[in-house]
């Protein structure tokens, strides 16, 4: 049986994320909101992360840059979160769908794939030819020579639910795609698939419920988290009878998305920084803080995603340089995806106890005792030696803290950071260092 403070505990407390800032909306992808906006009860924000995604996807691997030794290309893995039906997670990809199918169809219908089992089965849909060992080199498999690839996965739960079967491949296959290495291969697997300079992207949809069930500790730290731009969605309007958008009706913009699609993919191009984009570039990276805990593991690679959205936002605007005004779009994306990175990991360990434990003192201004935490959180169900390394876990990570308290039956008082200075009774309390609390 549910105690009430665990069904209270069961709803995360974290605001919504604030809206992304105007220079997000840079170039056409203003023009491209602004005729979707009237007429459609989508977040704005799900549809231009979408949106630059499935870009980015479209005009393939020619698009690059240096970052030191690193080269980065313009595909981008993103994951649209919010409630079942409510979040209108679906039509903020077919509104983008519907407009990206009119500048490459033959991309959107071989090239836009989901319901992958396997990491295998993604390097099959970009594999080379394979030839027969005859000696003669007869062509046994002719491959796949559009390497782009886009993962549309509308059940990314169910994604992770196979990835986290043993020996699944699906994890390790989606980090290295991200990375866009010139060779992908089936290592392990005899005589498993090769690909050549693929061009993987992925955009995922999942229900805030799913995703704190699904993806486990693991997942947040081994960089298949932070590989991936987070991207709240909701209904922020209600329309009875939405118009359908006819695309070729709206001004240029398919006509200029066109030209910008023909322009990046003509030939290789290394994009380069105006010395206006150095400066932005160099403020925003010295800026980056260090987080601790899954938020912090989340957003390790913020960088390398504003680097890959500045190029889409620079080829949206078919130049070969990037401009302070594209370094200001990409980031203004990422720190909307950090915040709602916040919104959904900083009450996420990738343990469901552990999460239902951090929400519980984060609903709990003035801290719980181990009693109250025992009894309350938990329904007198679980072990004293389990609570103490979830407390443990919790502090390790920065997320909480813990005060000793006198003439009480709890001897410590265990908050979540943010209620540091509304912990109760203050007048009783010292703060406990590491060798104070080794038990716990």
């Amino acid at each position: 049986m549910i105690s009430d403070l665990e069904q209270k505990y069961s709803t995360p407390v974290e605001q919504f994320p604030e809206p992304m800032s105007r220079e997000a909306f840079h170039g056409i992808t203003g023009e491209i909101i602004n005729a979707i906006t009237p007429h459609s009860e989508a977040c704005k924000e799900a549809v231009l992360i979408q949106l630059l995604v499935g870009f980015g996807n479209i005009i393939g691997r020619n698009a690059h840059t240096w970052i030191g030794n690193d080269k980065h290309h313009c595909n981008e893995f993103c994951a649209v979160v919010g409630d079942t039906g409510l979040a209108r997670k679906g039509t903020s990809w077919g509104l983008v769908g519907s407009l990206l199918t009119l500048l490459d169809e033959a991309w959107a219908l071989r090239r836009v794939r989901h319901g992958f089992p396997s990491g295998e089965s993604i390097i099959y849909h970009v594999r080379d030819p394979r030839f027969s060992n005859d000696g003669e080199r007869t062509v046994a498999d002719e491959g796949v020579t559009d390497k782009r690839l886009l993962i549309n996965e509308a059940e990314f739960a169910r994604l992770l639910r196979a990835s986290a079967n043993s020996g699944n491949t699906l994890s390790p296959t989606l980090r290295v795609s991200w990375d866009a290495p010139k060779l992908l291969t089936n290592s392990g697997k005899t005589a498993g698939d090769e690909a050549t300079e693929a061009h993987i992207s992925a955009i995922l949809h999942i229900t805030r419920c799913d995703l704190e069930v699904n993806l486990n500790r693991q997942d947040i730290g081994n960089g298949l988290g932070n590989r991936i731009l987070w991207g709240a969605s909701r209904r922020v309007q209600k329309i009875s009878r939405p118009r359908r958008i006819d695309w070729n009706a709206e001004s240029d913009i398919v006509p200029c998305l066109k030209q910008c699609v023909a322009t990046a993919t003509e030939k290789p191009r290394e994009f380069g920084f105006s010395r206006s984009a150095e400066k932005a570039w160099d403020a925003f990276y010295q800026g980056i803080p260090e987080i601790p805990g899954p938020v912090g593991q989340m957003t390790t690679r913020m960088d390398a995603h504003a680097i890959r959205l500045a190029m889409i936002y620079a080829a949206l605007d078919r130049v070969s340089q990037v401009d302070e005004c594209h370094i200001k779009a990409a980031v203004s994306v990422v720190e909307y995806c950090n915040r709602t990175v916040k919104w959904l990991f900083s009450t996420t360990m990738g343990d469901k106890d552990t999460n239902l434990l951090l929400r519980a003192l984060k609903n709990e201004p003035e801290g719980m005792g181990r009693t109250e935490i025992y009894r309350d959180v938990f329904n007198n169900n679980r072990s004293a030696e389990s609570i103490s390394g979830m407390l443990t876990d919790l502090r390790t990570n920065g997320l909480v803290g813990v005060l000793g308290r006198k003439g009480s039956r709890d001897s410590e008082v265990w908050f979540a950071v943010e209620h540091e200075a509304t912990a109760k009774p203050v007048s009783t309390l010292t703060k406990l260092g590491a060798s104070n609390t080794s038990n716990t």
